[in-house]
């Protein structure tokens, strides 16, 4: 029986703010890929996704590092 695969943290649709505050490693992640999110004036409206496309940044390989990401303790 095969075990079911874990539900990821991140999301495409994700809001890029809340994405930053929900883990201390986020913004690290992003600007590994070009992504400058922490200075983004757009950072609270933008999903993931749309800040993602038009710079051309492949959402589902942000999204891989994103939810590699340990868990941090609450």
């Amino acid at each position: 029986m095969e075990t079911p695969a874990p539900t990821p943290r991140f999301r495409r649709g994700d809001n890029i703010e809340a994405l930053l505050e929900s883990h201390p490693g986020v913004a690290d992640v992003l600007a590994s890929f070009g992504l400058k999110c922490v200075d983004c004036i757009v950072a609270p409206t933008e999903t993931l996704e749309e800040g993602c496309r038009p710079l051309g940044v492949d959402v589902d390989a942000v999204l891989a590092a994103l939810n590699a990401l340990p868990a941090v303790s609450a």
